[in-house]
């Protein structure tokens, strides 16, 4: 007589006592998450204060997989230990929409002028022409930033400098967005 496939499952769990042990259940169930990886898009389509970062991404490799967004203002991008990213900035090149100036991507510790605290496991590379799906079906050059996140994290040495900004509001100026760089734990 065959063993049903419940059966063969509930001795793999149990004890010798019949009782389902903990040790016994990790064995046959992998829980891991696998890593994320994400190709995403960003693109600016207005000017002065409605010039904001428009992202585009369709779900991921992640069991709670994101829901896809075309030009979404979106306030937090959370990255994922572990995780490898692809992101093509449309607004380093190119004047999409209203927008009237290009606008680069620096991934950085803490905001500092320049180069100061860039995070040193993300490469730019300017090289690219592509398309993507919500930004435009038409090739435009883009600035491609790719990076793994490891998955221990050592600061580095911040360097803050004793800068000061004298920044006036103006109608239809040039405003600074930040773009914070925050790892999540699974």
């Amino acid at each position: 007589m065959a063993i049903s496939r419940n059966r063969r499952l509930a001795s793999l769990v149990r004890d010798s006592a019949g009782t389902v042990s903990a040790d016994r259940l990790t064995t046959v169930i992998d829980n891991t998450i696998e890593p994320e990886t994400l190709n995403f898009a960003t693109d600016v389509r207005g000017a002065g204060q409605n010039a904001h970062w428009l992202w585009s991404w369709n779900p991921t490799t992640l069991p709670y997989a994101r829901s896809p967004i075309s030009l979404s203002n979106e306030g937090e991008v959370p990255l994922y230990k572990a995780g490898t990213y692809q992101l093509d900035n449309f607004a380093a090149y190119n004047t999409n929409g209203n927008s009237t100036q290009t606008h680069s991507i620096k991934l950085k510790w803490i905001e500092e002028p320049g180069d100061a605290n860039l995070v040193d496991w993300v490469t730019y590379d300017s090289s690219y022409t592509v398309a993507f799906e919500g930004i435009t079906s038409t090739p435009q050059q883009v600035q491609r930033l790719t990076w793994q996140v490891p998955t221990t994290i050592t600061l580095p040495t911040l360097n803050t400098s004793t800068q000061n900004y004298n920044i006036g509001a103006e109608t239809g100026a040039y405003t600074f967005l930040v773009l914070l760089l925050e790892v999540i734990q699974l």
